[in-house]
C-alpha cells in the first residue's frame, strides 16, 4: 500500500508524542513492505532529507504562527496528499477534523489519530476551546477509524462528545 502520514510536524521525531508515533509507525509499515510519504513542517527542518529509515519525505509550508500552524500545514499537506495515489491516509490531531471533509467527499481512506481533550486546556481561550471541541467531533463523523496512542486518551473516547 502506498500510506501517507500528515499532520505532525514530521520525521524524524524532534518534538513530542505525535512525531514519534508517526516516525515508529512509519518505519514499521516500511518494514512490512508499504511505500509510507510523511508531510513534514518545512521550518521544523534545517536538513531536508529526502528520506529516513525508508520513509519518504515530503517538506510543505505553513503560517508558522502559534494557532494556525498546524491547520495551515495540514491543509496545504491535505491538498497535495489529495492529488498523489495514496490507499490511505493517516492523520494526525483532532483539531484537524474540518479538513477531513475533502478526502471523505473524495473517497479515500483515512484514518486519525487523536490527541487529548484540548477543549478543556486552560490555555486557550473559549473560541478556540470551542474550535477544538467542534473538530473533535467532526473527526468522528468523518474518518474512517480513529486511533488513540495511550490507554488514557482511548478511555474517553471522542465519540460522546
Amino acid at each position: 500500500m502506498k500510506i501517507a502520514i500528515l499532520g505532525t510536524r514530521g520525521v524524524p521525531a524532534r518534538y513530542g508524542g505525535f512525531e514519534t508515533c508517526a516516525e515508529e509507525l512509519g518505519k514499521r509499515l516500511v518494514a512490512r513492505g508499504h511505500d509510507v510519504y510523511v508531510y513534514c513542517r518545512y521550518g521544523y527542518y534545517r536538513e531536508r532529507l529526502p528520506e529516513y529509515e525508508g520513509i519518504k519525505l515530503i517538506y510543505v509550508r505553513g503560517i508558522e504562527k502559534k494557532v494556525l500552524d498546524t491547520p495551515s500545514h495540514t491543509l496545504l499537506s491535505l491538498f497535495h496528499a489529495l492529488k498523489s495515489t495514496y490507499d490511505a491516509l493517516i492523520i494526525f490531531n483532532a483539531a484537524n477534523g474540518p479538513l477531513l471533509l475533502w478526502p471523505k467527499i473524495l473517497g479515500k481512506k483515512m484514518i486519525v489519530n487523536v490527541d487529548g481533550l484540548e477543549w478543556e486546556r486552560e490555555k486557550w481561550n473559549i473560541g478556540v476551546k470551542l474550535y477544538y471541541r467542534t473538530a473533535a467531533w467532526l473527526t468522528t463523523i468523518l474518518a474512517q477509524a480513529l486511533v488513540a496512542d495511550s490507554r488514557a486518551i482511548q478511555s474517553l473516547s471522542l465519540i460522546h462528545i
